[in-house]
């Protein structure tokens, strides 16, 4: 009977990680077909990765990554900075640098960072801030990621550098961005 209701509520708890993740417009997978020239988008929303494995290793950056039949050779990483104006409310972005294997490269981030507030929020008494940029990564890097055991990147701004563990799909409870590339690179493959 123990071994049940433990049963069942790991497989509860399981589930809270993939429902809160869609409430919160996380590591989501989205098609869509723009209006302008019928290019076929596939987007990623923002997601993470572990910077450590204690409960104080928390990601300071989320990251996405959109690909168009446009462009299929490259896939943009969106790089995400969530904050409030009662901690460091914004920061521009440099680069992000890629370690597989050993082997580095280094993407530089759009020459400006986007800035925006969601305005004054009367619940929480603040105002909540976004930075948001992007870097361009050719798509056989994007691939190789996916494929290698040991895939580490630095997200870096004017501010702090975030050191990641791209390669971890999972840590208990917690579910990070590389457990969901296979579905994204399906989605992608549809139209490549």
């Amino acid at each position: 009977m123990k071994h049940a209701i433990l049963a069942v509520l790991i497989i509860a708890l399981s589930g809270c990680t993939s429902v809160g993740y869609k409430f919160a417009g996380l590591c989501q997978i989205q098609e869509s077909v723009e209006t302008f020239d019928d290019a076929n988008t596939v987007t990623f929303t923002k997601c993470f990765s572990p910077t450590g494995f204690t409960m104080s290793d928390v990601p300071i950056f989320k990251y996405g990554f959109i690909w168009s039949s446009n462009r299929p050779e490259d896939i943009i990483m969106t790089l995400h900075f969530d904050s409030s104006v009662h901690s460091k409310a914004y920061t521009s972005f440099e680069y992000v640098a890629v370690n597989m294997d050993g082997r580095q490269y280094r993407y530089p981030a759009r020459r400006f960072t986007n800035l925006t507030d969601s305005g004054y929020n009367n619940v929480s008494n603040t105002i909540y801030t976004s930075s948001t940029s992007s870097v361009t990564i050719p798509f056989e890097i994007f691939e190789k990621m996916n494929e290698l055991e040991d895939v580490r990147l630095r997200i870096s701004s004017s501010d702090y550098i975030d050191d990641m563990f791209y390669s971890y799909k999972e840590y208990g409870l917690t579910k990070y961005t590389r457990l969901y590339m296979d579905d994204y690179l399906a989605a992608i493959n549809k139209y490549r």
